[in-house]
């Protein structure tokens, strides 16, 4: 057999005890993917939302000591602040 034979059918199939680790491992580790994915994801809003918060709870002092309602301020809030608190 040529020497990159060889070295292509190693690289391309497993067999013994490869296979049988990859079978148990492979599908759980699939299974977790998303959900890692998704706490990444929750992880990095919040801390948008931890940047934000001292800005917004400031507009919303500022807001309600010049007479609005708190419900007017928080929408304030919504229209003057960029990232996660602020409305579309």
């Amino acid at each position: 057999m040529p020497r990159w034979a060889a070295l292509v059918r190693g690289a391309g199939f497993a067999t013994g005890w490869a296979r049988l680790v990859a079978a148990l491992v492979g599908p759980p580790a699939l299974a977790l993917l998303p959900l890692w994915w998704l706490r990444l994801r929750v992880l990095g809003r919040q801390k948008l939302l931890i940047r934000a918060l001292p800005d917004a709870v400031d507009l919303i002092v500022t807001t309600v000591e010049a007479g609005l309602a708190i419900d007017a301020a928080l929408a304030e809030v919504g229209r003057e602040t960029e990232g996660p608190l602020a409305t579309n």
